[in-house]
């Protein structure tokens, strides 16, 4: 469960965000949106960017992520070192994955329970 949403639900929305690729409402991003990667020669490939979502009721809401950024987030809580020091190496004040919790608690909280005012700041401030 992240953020309170089931495995179920999170996977709910692949399908919503590959249509809206697919009917040109949401361009398939080229580039990470933590660390600036990008390899648009290989989409399918080393260039592939994952459609990160931190809420998973507005599924095109994406936050584009290359491979390694992507897992960090999902690993939080089990290795939060992990993400810290990717926080730490690609620092943007104000861009959102600077700004999520790091409060355990928040991996089975409902989001508007954690976030009651919304996910905070500049969402889609990307490098």
């Amino acid at each position: 469960m992240t953020d309170g949403f089931s495995a179920a639900e999170q996977r709910a929305t692949i399908p919503i965000q590959n249509a809206a690729i697919r009917d040109g409402t949401v361009l398939r991003p080229t580039a990470c949106s933590i660390c600036g990667f990008s390899d648009p020669s290989q989409p399918k490939g080393r260039g592939y960017i994952f459609l990160h979502l931190e809420d998973y009721r507005l599924p095109l809401d994406i936050l584009p992520c290359c491979k390694g950024c992507h897992a960090a987030p999902h690993a939080q809580f089990e290795d939060p070192a992990r993400w810290q020091r990717r926080m730490e190496r690609y620092n943007q004040p104000g861009c959102w994955f600077m700004l999520v919790t790091m409060a355990p608690a928040s991996q089975t909280s409902p989001l508007d329970q954690t976030y009651p005012k919304g996910l905070p700041g500049a969402w889609d401030v990307w490098p």
